[in-house]
């Protein structure tokens, strides 16, 4: 049989306010059931009564007080309040002992406030028609938070399975107790568990995309999805990290991932994916993501990934002797297979002949990735000195010769350090019609090459004179005339 709760205002200290079951709580006359429940632990004890607020309760009146000590459970319940029930007697008059009993009073108050409550069955507590409070079939004391705003309405439902009737609660100023919210959805954990049936470790229970504790405010229901009409789609965009080069490739391993977004006042996400993918192998990869709102709508996105990391193929390719002064190149030779070769890739270079000696040359080539690759080749210029009597510089004034005789060419071959006796060659006279020549011999005394050219006694005219190294090229050595 359900006892009667009273709310006595109390002030403990100057902030502190206690409201406590006694006889100035109103109560109504119990309702039966028509038959006893045997399986009234089940059937009875749930979160929503079976008679609630709005039965026909008859005969308001006051409860009956029994004090601190009327059920051998009130020493052990944790707080401090006086059992009462809705007659003088603790004994229980329905079937098998069963019945309903309503309590009801005012409280008021602003701030957090600690409820606790003990029946000897199955007891709600409601403020203005929430519930607050709630004890299960396992007949255990439970404490509640709850947060007074103004003047409410508290009402005390009771059923009894039969036996010793009543119980009793006590409300207070919250001054210390720590009720866990593991969820953070503003609702405590001993609520969510005991009241409303929703998972203290998911904010929201239903997946509807508003919190547990929005929800309960609000007046809904948070374990049924609470969703707005919500036909569009929701946004899906992939990105690259790191981002590709200019040309659109990367050279290392490139993560894809996806950002997804449902409108203002859609329905929320429900899922966006897949997670971040990590992309490695070479060529073109792409990866596709989806987006979908809780509405069921879903949109796709897809990321492409370029992916080269191996260096181009270069070679050089130039002469191993060149002579000093004259213009000289090496061909570049460059190819991939992936990204291919970088735009402005030249297909020579210019090799230095200003001075004699061992030189090197070297290129760099890229690919459309960023790799690269390098080439270098080595080659040695020549100093080759010529000179045909009177004429002692190369191609210096006009020297006269006679028709017929034989003209001494000579030349000195360095690399800037040694005396280069190993060249072949031949020396010409030439106008471009008649041509006369002979092969370079070394002399080692002089350490210079000589080409007596014989001439004929009908070639008068001006000629040419020219030294032509095999392998390496020639050198215009003067312009004379015969006569």
């Amino acid at each position: 049989m359900l006892a009667a709760l009273f709310l006595l205002p109390a002030t403990v200290g100057a902030a502190t306010q206690i409201y406590t079951s006694n006889s100035q709580v109103d109560t109504w006359n119990p309702i039966f059931p028509t038959s006893a429940d045997s399986n009234w632990p089940n059937n009875a004890c749930t979160p929503v009564p079976a008679v609630g607020l709005g039965a026909a309760w008859v005969n308001p009146h006051k409860a009956f007080d029994f004090g601190p000590g009327a059920h051998p459970w009130q020493p052990g319940a944790g707080f401090a309040a006086n059992w009462i029930n809705a007659w003088s007697n603790l004994g229980s008059l329905g079937p098998s002992g069963q019945s309903w009993t309503k309590y009801s009073t005012q409280v008021s108050g602003s701030g957090d406030f600690v409820l606790n409550l003990l029946a000897d069955n199955c007891s709600w507590i409601y403020l203005d028609g929430t519930l607050v409070g709630f004890q299960d079939a396992t007949l255990q004391p439970r404490t509640y938070p709850v947060r007074l705003s103004s003047n409410h309405t508290l009402t005390f439902i009771i059923f009894d399975g039969g036996g010793l009737a009543g119980g009793m609660y006590r409300l207070e100023t919250n001054t210390g107790t720590v009720f866990i919210d593991s969820d953070g959805d503003g609702l405590a954990n001993v609520s969510e568990t005991q009241l409303y049936g929703t998972n203290p470790n998911n904010a929201d229970t239903d997946g509807d995309g508003i919190g547990d504790g929005a929800e309960v405010a609000a007046g809904t229901n948070p374990l049924v999805p609470n969703r707005p009409s919500d036909t569009t789609a929701p946004s899906i965009v992939g990105s690259v990290a790191p981002a590709a080069n200019t040309n659109g490739w990367n050279n290392t391993n490139a993560t894809v991932s996806f950002t997804c977004a449902d409108e203002e006042g859609g329905s929320g996400l429900a899922s966006c994916g897949p997670t971040p993918v990590i992309v490695s192998a070479e060529g073109t990869t792409t990866v596709t993501g989806t987006a979908t709102d809780r509405a069921g709508n879903s949109a796709s996105a897809a990321a492409t990934v370029n992916i080269d990391k191996r260096a181009p193929t270069v070679s050089l390719t130039g002469p191993a002797i060149v002579i000093q002064g004259q213009a000289a190149q090496a061909a570049v030779s460059a190819s991939d297979a992936l990204s291919g070769v970088a735009s402005g890739t030249p297909t020579s270079v210019a090799l230095d002949t200003s001075a004699p000696g061992t030189h090197s040359v070297s290129v760099t080539v890229f690919d459309n990735a960023g790799n690269s690759a390098t080439a270098a080749i080595s080659y040695t210029v020549w100093s080759v000195g010529c000179g045909a009597p009177p004429i002692v510089k190369n191609g210096a004034g006009v020297g006269q010769f006679k028709a017929g005789s034989s003209i001494p060419v000579k030349c000195r071959i360095t690399d800037g350090t040694n005396v280069i006796t190993s060249a072949t060659g031949t020396a010409t006279i030439s106008n471009g019609t008649t041509t006369f020549s002979q092969a370079l011999k070394y002399d080692p005394t002089d350490q210079q090459y000589v080409a007596p050219v014989k001439t004929e006694k009908a070639a008068s005219g001006t000629y040419k004179v020219a030294v032509t190294i095999s392998g390496v090229g020639t050198v215009a050595v003067a312009t004379i005339d015969l006569r």
